[in-house]
């Protein structure tokens, strides 16, 4: 059963064992839902932030690495809603919230994407990933560098057979 800080109990003027008794019936009959689980697991790692300004790649995959077992699609949106400051949480309740219960992650990734990377920047690592070129490179470095701007480029990454081709053209050269 938890024990209540004496001050809580004293706020409200009524004796700590009573309070103790009544907030333990309590406790103990809230339900632990999925969420709830979620929300614990995740909160065991290093909190991650966003407000617009930061790379979008390298917050989605932390937020992926971090969400990747046992979360639906609505507790990995619900993750990055609490991990949003400013611009970004504004963009977030305007164009998400109503209906984030119904989107899927891949949706949500994408608008997120859309929204906080500049149309310049998506288009110059597509490029250099299209690019991309083994070179003097050991083929460890070159596979490196791949997955490197592959993460970076997702939408060209969704196609197995384009990437495939990609990385053993780049290879060749």
């Amino acid at each position: 059963m938890p024990e209540v800080p004496q001050p809580a109990a004293q706020q409200w003027n009524i004796p700590p064992e009573l309070y103790n008794q009544f907030a333990g019936m309590h406790f103990q009959q809230m339900p632990v839902n999925e969420d709830m689980r979620a929300m614990e697991y995740f909160n065991k790692f290093k909190r991650v932030s966003f407000s617009g300004r930061e790379d979008v790649n390298d917050f989605i995959q932390a937020i992926e690495t971090r969400t990747r077992v046992g979360f639906t699609d609505y507790q990995k949106i619900y993750v990055v809603e609490l991990s949003l400051e400013g611009a970004a949480l504004d963009w977030f309740r305007q164009e998400i919230s109503a209906n984030m219960r119904m989107m899927m992650w891949d949706q949500f990734r994408e608008r997120f994407v859309n929204r906080f990377m500049p149309v310049a920047m998506r288009n110059s690592l597509r490029w250099q990933f299209l690019q991309i070129k083994k070179g003097n490179r050991s083929v460890n470095e070159y596979t490196d560098e791949f997955y490197r701007l592959a993460h970076k480029v997702p939408d060209v990454m969704a196609n197995d057979a384009w990437a495939a081709h990609v990385y053993v053209t780049g290879l060749g050269e």
